[in-house]
């Protein structure tokens, strides 16, 4: 399953006490900026093109886990740990 498949459910529970508007607008920034990445790494001729790509996504999800840590964002706050964990388990380290 792709990383930005993952990170749905991340970004939900960031904005989820926001106002409608924000909610719609960060998933909606996230969905385009994935696409976009997944455009991006389709047309590119480099390694080093295929690997920076998905750097807005990857920025975005780290912006929003900062959020979460500092608590002005939605979900658990207690879940957070969880959320670093995950990443370093799927990332291999």
């Amino acid at each position: 399953m792709p990383s930005e498949t993952r990170a749905i459910p991340m970004v939900t529970a960031t904005v989820y006490c926001a106002p409608a508007p924000l909610r719609c607008l960060a998933l909606a920034v996230y969905c385009l900026g994935s696409m976009l990445g997944l455009y991006k790494a389709m047309r590119a001729w480099s390694p080093w093109e295929r690997r920076l790509c998905f750097a807005a996504p990857f920025c975005m999800r780290v912006l929003l886990a900062g959020a979460r840590a500092a608590r002005l964002g939605g979900g658990a706050h207690d879940a957070i740990l969880h959320v670093f964990l995950q990443v370093c388990t799927y990332t291999g380290k």
